[in-house]
């Protein structure tokens, strides 16, 4: 093998490395496929539980626009069998 050829497979490994990169380390992000193993979304490059409503899926639940966690709506629960726990 070539010199040359050496060169240009180590330059292609080293390209090909730095374009795949394995991304932001978990919680930081950029999008939200850096979260979805955790189960979660990007909001301003960090991963979180929501960002909106719709990532909310239990009963009664939406999302604090503040601290983008899922948490039970105000007024939804009438009994502790409709949320669990304390109404």
């Amino acid at each position: 093998m070539s010199r040359k050829s050496l060169k240009w497979i180590l330059g292609s490994f080293l390209l090909l490395g730095l374009l795949s990169g394995c991304g932001p380390k978990y919680p930081n992000c950029e999008t939200d496929k850096h979260c979805a193993e955790q189960g979660e979304v990007c909001v301003d490059g960090t991963c979180k539980q929501c960002r909106d409503n719709t990532q909310c899926t239990e009963a009664c639940q939406v999302c604090s626009s503040t601290s983008f966690t899922c948490g039970r709506a105000p007024g939804c629960c009438t009994s502790d069998l409709d949320c669990g726990g304390s109404a």
